[in-house]
């Protein structure tokens, strides 16, 4: 806290600031304010500290113009208030972090600006750094319901190899009719934090296709028995050392798979994953914690969906390789 008001103080404090002060573990303000807004903003909680609230409903009131003259490069400005834009920015940061917590998304947003191109369709596509992927690069996708544009798109677009992931009968058989190409390897098992079955369940909507391991009473059927592997189980299997992307949608057995392979120190560039605090048992300060573990392993959001849901991150050793690679072209 203090670190991060010396900042202010110093007029240098921006966005990668704030989150090598929260990666170092010592929550800067936006993160108290962030997280402490867990009430209706009708009725604030009476054990809400009145001058923290105070401060974010001002921010909240300044963040609309502030973050429109911040973001606009072509506005001309007077130069007294240029002069203030240093203090300004992480103020507005933290405005949109607590706006984004009040319209139930995580608090956490872009963190490093790359090139990146989106792979694959509107529901199932995500943003990757294509200059960190060549055609040898390992590509996992987890997750395939009844949507491979992202694995289609990938091989045309890399030439890689992908392999995909669904333990989902409907899916798997969904996938046989589509006679999918050569270099798209599908194995008939999910993702998980540890080996062995697990009990999945079927969505709500028998029309959907994607199952859950968790505890969804309003499922649709019986729980049905899978097999599913850990992260380092699979690439020992597979030969891979290292995965350069990562796709997951796996309904909300992400958050323990996160766990497992930060544990196990999986060198991975780029993670692309969707989160499920949407799902019933499934706080919103679960997802933002991970974001946290995420960062404090070093990955950086590059791009976040308008739902605030599908997250792409990329290593920063990742993007200092990327650098030097664009450096020698």
């Amino acid at each position: 806290m203090l670190k991060l008001l010396m900042c202010f103080i110093a007029e240098t404090a921006d966005a990668e600031t704030c989150y090598k002060i929260l990666a170092a573990g010592r929550p800067p303000l936006n993160v108290l304010i962030a997280s402490s807004l867990r009430f209706s903003p009708v009725r604030p909680s009476l054990q809400f500290r009145a001058p923290l609230w105070m401060l974010a409903v001002a921010l909240l009131l300044m963040s609309g113009a502030l973050t429109a003259t911040l973001s606009s490069e072509s506005t001309r400005l007077d130069e007294s208030i240029v002069g203030a834009v240093p203090l300004f920015r992480p103020l507005a940061w933290t405005a949109r972090a607590v706006r984004r917590r009040l319209s139930g998304m995580p608090w956490q947003s872009v963190q490093v600006c790359v090139e990146m191109e989106k792979v694959g369709s509107d529901y199932g596509g995500y943003s990757v750094v294509p200059d960190c992927i060549r055609p040898d690069s390992v590509v996992y996708s987890f997750g395939i319901g009844e949507d491979i544009s992202f694995d289609l798109g990938m091989i045309e677009r890399f030439g890689v190899t992908v392999h995909a992931f669904d333990p989902t009968p409907r899916s798997l058989a969904w996938v046989a009719g589509h006679t999918p190409p050569p270099r798209l390897v599908v194995h008939p098992f999910g993702l998980a934090d540890h080996d062995g079955q697990a009990s999945f369940a079927p969505p709500v909507n028998p029309e959907h296709v994607s199952h859950t391991m968790l505890d969804c009473h309003s499922a649709s059927g019986p729980h049905i028995d899978l097999e599913v592997k850990r992260l380092s189980t699979v690439m020992q299997e597979l030969g891979h050392d290292r995965v350069e992307i990562l796709k997951m949608d796996i309904e909300g057995a992400e958050y323990g798979v996160i766990e497992d392979f930060i544990d196990t120190r999986i060198p991975i560039s780029q993670i692309l994953l969707e989160y499920h605090h949407h799902l019933p048992g499934v706080p919103l300060l679960r997802t933002e914690r991970s974001l946290r573990r995420l960062n404090a392993a070093g990955y950086r959001i590059f791009d976040v969906s308008e739902e605030g849901r599908e997250f792409s991150l990329i290593h920063e050793s990742a993007v200092t390789s990327g650098s030097d690679r664009r450096g020698h072209m």
